[in-house]
């Protein structure tokens, strides 16, 4: 923005232009109650900066699914919009503090990046991608539907005939799912609904954790009966394969599979994999929006849920039976 509209800020709040340009850019000698007044103020006259650099934040460098799918559309669509996407990870968080920022945009899942914005008082628009920001006021999220896709897979199982279900995952240990990881909470807790809903045991859980060997977690429920899996994450449905091979199950003859997937590793699984896929290009193009119109000024900016791809394969089939694609 230009000057002027410091000296806006400045006349609305009473502090100087200087003290006003210092608690925008987030310098560290600015109380917080006068950061929270100016930051206040300037909200309501709409201040923006006039920088074209936008920040993503991910949780870690580390390559994962949303890289290729999620962040390349991202960065294709700001830079039409005549803005720099810059990749950092959760370190560079402090970044934000020391260079003039248009935006940014979250992916740190694991990680209260919400919380320390509000601590802040920062006045640079904020959109999460699939982080509990979704639970925050006054903080966009973009959010694929975790329950969609994990209902639709145990009412598909259900339908062709299985009674015994059980989902494997990460993050099924007792006490590990709370609100930085509500994602995985969702889509254990929507299962056991639906399992409940049917009359049907919802307690087959495979609880993977770090070095556990998967042919050892999926063998007491195979023993139980267990006659079909949903694999509780986008690498599940790949590790449920192995292991069934290990303890030479066919699948799907003697056990079906389901599973989030994701694009990359799908086409190494054999049988192909059925399940859900996160729609990653409709939450880059969502996220990217929602940041362009927050910087834009516009005040009525919602939230949004985009539910997963349904994805046909032949790893799932009616107990005891060959398998048809999933239409």
């Amino acid at each position: 923005m230009m000057a002027s509209s410091l000296k806006d800020i400045a006349g609305m709040t009473g502090y100087s232009v200087s003290t006003v340009s210092r608690a925008l850019s987030n310098a560290v000698n600015v109380r917080p109650a006068v950061r929270r007044k100016i930051a206040a103020a300037a909200r309501e006259l709409g201040y923006r900066t006039s920088s074209s650099r936008i920040f993503l934040i991910c949780e870690s460098l580390v390559p994962s699914i949303y890289y290729d799918h999620a962040v390349a559309p991202l960065a294709q669509i700001l830079r039409s919009a005549g803005y720099t996407l810059e990749l950092t990870d959760r370190h560079g968080v402090e970044l934000i503090e020391d260079r003039s920022v248009a935006g940014v945009i979250s992916m740190m899942v694991f990680d209260g990046l919400e919380r320390y914005w509000g601590k802040q008082y920062y006045t640079i628009p904020l959109v999460c991608i699939n982080t509990s920001a979704a639970h925050f006021d006054g903080i966009c999220s973009v959010m694929n539907d975790d329950g969609d896709g994990i209902r639709r897979m145990t009412e598909y199982l259900i339908g062709l005939g299985h009674r015994k279900i059980g989902i494997f995952g990460w993050f099924l240990w007792p006490g590990s799912c709370s609100g930085a990881n509500q994602y995985y909470e969702t889509r254990l807790n929507v299962f056991q609904q639906v399992m409940r809903a049917h009359g049907l045991r919802d307690d087959f859980i495979a609880a993977r954790s770090k070095g556990d060997e998967l042919a050892a977690l999926i063998k007491p429920l195979l023993d139980q009966g267990v006659t079909a899996f949903i694999g509780n994450g986008e690498d599940a449905g790949l590790e449920l394969l192995y292991a069934l091979r290990v303890l030479g199950r066919r699948v799907p003859e003697e056990v079906s599979v389901m599973s989030w997937m994701s694009p990359q590793f799908r086409c190494f699984a054999w049988p192909v994999l059925s399940g859900v896929m996160q729609n990653f290009s409709e939450i880059a193009a969502n996220a990217a929006k929602l940041l362009l119109d927050q910087i834009a000024g516009v005040r009525e900016v919602r939230d949004v849920i985009i539910p997963p791809h349904w994805i046909s394969g032949n790893s799932a089939a009616a107990p005891g039976k060959k398998a048809d694609t999933v239409s």
